[in-house]
This record gives structure tokens, C-alpha cells and sequence, in this order.
């Protein structure tokens, strides 16, 4: 039985309209963690042959080169991960599949399966679909293929049947995230993913848990369970990173503060084992003490990334965060007193939000002083509680992102939501915020001194360009 599980390219990603796009950029090579997840978790599993192919790569693969691993290895099944940026280009590989191995089976998982299964399955080249976690799912589908069994009853999954799609029961998320062994990063080299405001660089991202428990109606999270895993583990990953070669850890959970004992049992691990490896992380405002932060930076915390969303506390109230503007100022004066560098996340259009509200927000963004900001134009996103009201207001335009799913097409544009401010009201603030914050004379001589050879001037110097060039 070979497996061969795919990340797909991204040459024609949807669109983020105006300079909310740079951000997207910057993650166009993250590790695919869910499918190194399934790969560690079919290897242990099975007697699987399981190989990873990476479309998104610094200097990627090409088509050709797909249509030969597809020739040389013959996989019997094909598992993409797919995202809803990158529907259009999933589509394409599912096609590439079928037209070289007409009788491979080619399974879809990830976020955008979660909302869009059925509209996944309307397209010819997907045979089945995972919804949810699939380390399980995936290891029994090779269990029932490889013995000859159909697929009835097997938790999880959506599939076709001739001409019927079968809907079999969903797979209750997997409350112990210690069942799954450490992601397989054998495919990889250290250094080929990089977020650019890595200090120490290459990076490896790790998460400590599984699932939020908060329902923020702007996000699309449709996990809700919290689940972390044993503190031991988490430490042996990063030993094993620190080992492989890279230089530090980005802890890459929604929410890794939610249990201060989850948050205090790593950073004493990180301490009492002398792992001496610096790491970030992205916190709520909410959770964190001067105690926890000095923890923190005593285990080699060296950046926090905070979701401050509003200056506005009705909208932050409205949107469901249970955070207080307060709380903002107090984690980000406490992490720089601390010595942990900040990012900032802002956002502009919330419903009913007016044009010196925004204003606050921006200006609320430079009182905090991160030393990033990331500024957003509201994207409703399908599946939210900020879509739902969108689709009822006519001006939006309907479920246009359902027709999508059913018909993919290449850049895709993003709709804002304009309730009270215009659509260009909102993309010019966000883009005057980006080019005030990122032009300060104070922020390109910080820049200039943490500079790190002759890719990061690269890097740093593109990312300026796009914030003068974008519109």
C-alpha cells in the first residue's frame, strides 16, 4: 500500500483585497502540520509506504515534477490537505491525479472541509473526504483498503457510492493529543520555512494543544474542544527540533495561554531540562499575570503574538472576544517590561463599526508600541457567526464563497463587508496604518540593527515594497 499526502501549490490563491494581503505571504511556507501528523501516525500505524509532497517551498516543485513522483511512485491513495485559499489550486492537483492514475483513490482533508464537503465532493476528481482530525480517519481507510473492506460505517468521512455521496458518522475529535506521535519532519529541510520576523532562524513550528474554547464570531475555528498535550512531550519535540538544527520554536496554537498550568508546566520543563532554545508563541490578553510572563522569558520566550482585534470595547464585546482594551495594555506593558518583543493583530470593518472608531483602533495600535503590527480588513469568513449576518444583508451580494466551492476559480476576491464606513474607506486605512507603523525612522533602524545576512534584506526589503505597491 503507498500513500502519498499533498500540500498544495499556491499560484492561484484567493485574494485578500488591499495590504491585508502581505500577511497571507508570509505563510505560504509553513510546514503542513497536519499532514506530518498523518504521515508520523500511518508510519506507526501501517505498513504503509507513506512520502510527502510539498507544492509550497521557497523554490517549489512544479507540475512536471508532481506528474513524476505520481508516475514513479504509483501511490494507491492521494490525501490532500486543503485550505480555502488554496481551493482552486487543490483542484488542479486532484486533476493531475486523475489523469495520470485514473484508479487511485484521492481523499480531501483540512479546514476547508469542514464547511465544504459536500461542494468538495461535487467535483469529479475527489472520491472521498475527511472531516476533522485525520490521523484515525486516515490510518483506517488504509486499514480497510489494504484488507479489502468497504467503507460503511467508518467514522469521519464523506464518500461517493456510483452516483450517491455516503455520509457516514462524524469522528468525535480525539481528546488525548499525546495518542499521536511527534510530526514527521524527515521530508523537510530545516531551513526551507521561515516566517520573516523569526529572530533566530530556521524555526520549527510546534503546537502544544489542540482546539479553543472561545467563539469569536469573526473566526472560522470549527474546533472547539481544548485539549494540550503532556508537557514531557512537548519538551522532547523541542529537544528533537533543536537537534534536527533549527534554532528556535514557534508555538503555532491558537491559543497557548488558555491553562496557565499547561503554560507553567512547559516553561519549568524548558527550565529544569536546560533546553536553551528560545521560543513565540500567540496568547490571549486575558490569561496572563506578571508571574506567567517572567516565567515565560525565563524559558526563552522571546515573542508573543497578541489578537487585540479592537480599540472599541462595545465591538470586542459585540464580536464575542471577552477581552477588555484594558487587558491589552496591560499584556503588551508587561511583556515589554519583561523583555519579550510583541506583534499586534488589528482589524478594521467590524458591523456597525464607524470611521473614527477605526481611527481608535489604529491609533490605539501605536500607543501599544508592538514591534509588529498586522493590520486586517474584516473578511467575513464562511461558517461564522459575521457570515451569517453578511448573508443577510443584501448589499453583500449571497453566499458567494459557496459558489466557489462549488465552481473553484483561480484569485478568487475576498468580500469586505461595508455596513457603515466604504469598502475604500476601510482598505486605505488599513494601508496608511501599514506604511505609518512600518516606515517610523525608530522601526527601520530597529530593523536595520536585528538585520541577518543577505535573504533577510531580501525578504525585509520585498515586504517594503508591497506595503508601497499594494492597493
Amino acid at each position: 500500500m503507498k500513500v502519498l499526502l499533498v500540500n498544495p501549490p499556491t499560484d492561484h490563491e484567493a485574494i485578500m483585497p488591499g495590504t491585508s494581503q502581505i500577511l497571507f505571504m508570509q505563510h505560504k511556507h509553513s510546514p503542513p502540520m497536519g499532514l506530518m501528523y498523518i504521515k508520523s501516525y500511518l508510519k506507526k500505524h501501517t505498513d504503509a509506504e507513506v512520502r510527502l509532497f510539498n507544492f509550497q517551498l521557497p523554490d517549489p516543485p512544479d507540475a512536471s515534477d508532481f506528474k513524476h513522483t505520481l508516475i514513479e511512485f504509483r501511490p494507491d491513495l492521494v490525501g490532500i490537505t486543503i485550505t480555502s485559499m488554496y481551493w482552486y489550486d487543490a483542484c488542479q492537483v486532484a486533476r493531475t491525479v486523475k489523469d495520470v492514475l485514473p484508479k487511485t483513490l484521492v481523499v480531501a482533508g483540512g479546514p476547508h472541509i469542514w464547511v465544504y464537503a459536500s461542494e468538495t465532493l461535487a467535483q469529479r476528481e475527489f472520491d472521498m473526504v475527511v472531516v476533522g482530525e485525520g490521523e484515525i480517519t486516515m490510518t483506517e481507510i488504509v486499514h480497510r483498503l489494504e484488507s479489502g473492506s468497504d467503507m460503511d460505517g467508518l467514522s469521519g468521512i464523506w464518500y461517493k457510492s456510483g452516483d450517491r455521496v455516503i455520509r457516514n458518522p462524524a469522528r468525535q475529535v480525539e481528546p488525548n493529543p499525546d495518542r499521536f506521535p511527534l510530526p514527521d519532519r524527515s521530508d523537510f529541510d530545516v531551513r526551507q520555512h521561515r516566517f520573516l520576523i523569526d529572530k533566530w532562524w530556521p524555526a520549527a513550528t510546534v503546537l502544544t494543544n489542540r482546539g479553543c474554547p472561545h467563539k469569536c464570531t469573526f473566526c472560522m475555528n470549527n474546533d472547539h474542544l481544548y485539549r494540550t498535550r503532556r508537557a514531557e512531550s512537548v519538551i522532547n519535540e523541542m529537544v528533537q527540533c533543536k537537534k534536527m538544527g533549527y534554532r528556535s520554536v514557534d508555538f503555532f496554537d491558537d491559543n497557548f495561554n488558555q491553562s496557565r498550568k499547561h503554560v507553567e508546566s512547559i516553561c519549568n520543563g524548558v527550565i529544569g531540562r536546560q533546553v536553551n532554545i528560545p521560543w513565540a508563541c500567540r496568547c490571549r490578553v486575558d490569561n496572563l499575570d506578571k508571574d506567567l510572563i517572567r516565567l515565560m522569558a525565563e524559558a526563552g520566550c522571546y515573542r508573543i503574538h497578541f489578537g487585540v482585534e479592537s480599540a472599541n470595547q462595545k465591538t470586542l464585546d459585540d464580536i464575542k472576544k471577552g477581552t477588555t482594551v484594558q487587558q491589552c495594555r496591560e499584556a503588551f506593558a508587561m511583556a515589554n517590561e519583561a523583555g519579550i518583543s510583541t506583534v499586534g493583530y488589528f482589524i478594521i470593518g467590524f458591523p456597525g463599526e464607524t470611521l473614527e472608531e477605526a481611527k481608535k483602533t489604529i491609533s490605539l495600535s501605536f500607543e501599544l508600541d508592538p514591534d509588529y503590527a498586522a493590520y486586517f480588513t474584516l473578511i467575513p469568513a464562511p461558517a461564522t457567526k459575521i457570515f451569517e449576518s453578511a448573508l443577510k444583508d443584501p448589499a453583500f451580494g449571497g453566499d458567494y464563497f459557496r459558489g466557489y466551492a462549488l465552481h473553484p476559480i483561480p484569485n478568487l476576491v475576498l468580500k469586505v463587508w461595508p455596513t457603515i464606513m466604504t469598502e475604500k474607506q476601510m482598505l486605505d486605512l488599513v494601508r496608511h496604518a501599514y506604511f505609518k507603523f512600518y516606515f517610523r525612522p525608530s522601526f527601520i533602524m530597529r530593523s536595520i540593527s536585528q538585520l541577518n545576512g543577505f535573504k533577510d534584506i531580501f525578504a525585509k526589503t520585498g515586504m517594503a515594497l508591497k506595503i508601497i505597491t499594494t492597493k
